[in-house]
C-alpha cells in the first residue's frame, strides 16, 4: 500500500490542539509515518510527539518561506500536508489514500485534495472520483503532493502569509479533488470527506469552531478533556 508522508504544520501557539490532533491520528492513521513541522527555539516536550521527525521552521519567516524552508528540508517527497486544526473524526480510506498517491508518485497527478469544495465540477479522465473546479487548486486543506510539486507552487508566488498565499495561488493543470458522491454539505461550500474525515477545520479566528462541527467537536472536547471557553467558540 502506498502511503504519503504526513506533513503536519502548526505552531506552539497551538499546543493545546495537539492531545486531540495526535489522538485521533493515533485512531485512524497511526500506520503513517508524520513529520512534524513547527517553530524553533522553543522546548518541544510533548508525549504524543516525541518519537516523529520534526522540521523546524523560523519564526520571523513568512507563511511561504517557511514552507520553502520545509520542502527543501524533507527531500522528494510524496507528502500528505495538512496543519493541527484538521483533525480526523472517523475511519479513513486506506485503500483510495493508497491510490491517489500513487497517481502522484507517478506523476499522472499533480495532488489530491481530500475534500470536495464547490457545486460544479468536472470529471478527470485519470480517475472518475477526481474531480476539478475553481477549487481545486492547491490550498491549506488536507492534499497528497509532491514537494517539488509545492515548492514549485511557492516559488511563483511572492513572500506571503498563509491568507494572501491561497488568494495568490494559481490554477494549474493537473491539480484535483476528490468525490466519492453521496458527501453531505457542511457549511456554505465544502462538503464532507468521505476519504479523509475531517473537521474543516477545528479553529476559526482562534475559536473552536462549534457552529459548523458541534458533534465532532463536543464529542473530542470532552475526550480529550479540553476546556473550550479556554479559546472560545464561534
Amino acid at each position: 500500500m502506498h502511503k504519503p508522508l504526513v506533513v503536519l504544520y502548526t505552531h506552539t501557539d497551538a499546543i493545546d490542539v495537539w492531545d486531540m490532533w495526535y489522538g485521533e491520528y493515533e485512531k485512524y492513521l497511526n500506520e503513517y509515518e508524520v513529520c512534524l513541522c513547527v517553530n524553533s527555539g522553543v522546548d518541544i516536550d510533548h508525549k504524543k510527539i516525541s518519537k516523529h521527525r520534526k522540521v523546524f521552521y523560523d519564526d520571523n519567516q513568512t507563511y511561504t518561506q517557511r514552507l520553502q524552508h520545509i520542502m527543501k528540508e524533507l527531500g522528494e517527497e510524496t507528502i500528505l500536508f495538512l496543519h493541527e486544526d484538521m483533525i480526523l473524526y472517523s475511519e479513513v480510506d486506506h485503500d483510495r489514500i493508497s491510490q491517489y498517491t500513487n497517481l502522484v508518485n507517478e506523476s499522472k497527478v499533480k495532488s489530491v485534495k481530500l475534500i470536495y469544495v464547490g457545486d460544479r465540477c468536472y470529471i478527470s479522465n485519470i480517475h472518475d472520483e477526481l474531480v476539478e473546479n475553481q477549487y481545486s487548486k492547491f490550498s491549506i486543506q488536507p492534499t497528497i503532493i509532491k514537494t517539488s510539486t509545492l515548492l514549485d507552487i511557492l516559488e511563483d508566488v511572492d513572500d506571503l502569509n498563509i491568507w494572501d498565499f491561497e488568494n495568490a495561488i494559481n490554477h494549474y493543470e493537473g491539480h484535483y479533488m476528490a468525490k466519492i458522491g453521496n458527501e453531505k454539505k457542511r457549511g456554505i461550500y465544502h462538503y464532507d470527506s468521505l476519504v479523509f474525515p475531517y473537521v474543516a477545520t477545528a479553529i476559526v479566528k482562534g475559536k473552536w469552531n462549534l457552529s459548523e462541527y458541534p458533534k465532532e467537536l463536543s464529542y473530542m472536547l470532552s475526550e480529550y478533556q479540553i476546556n473550550p471557553e479556554d479559546r472560545g467558540t464561534v
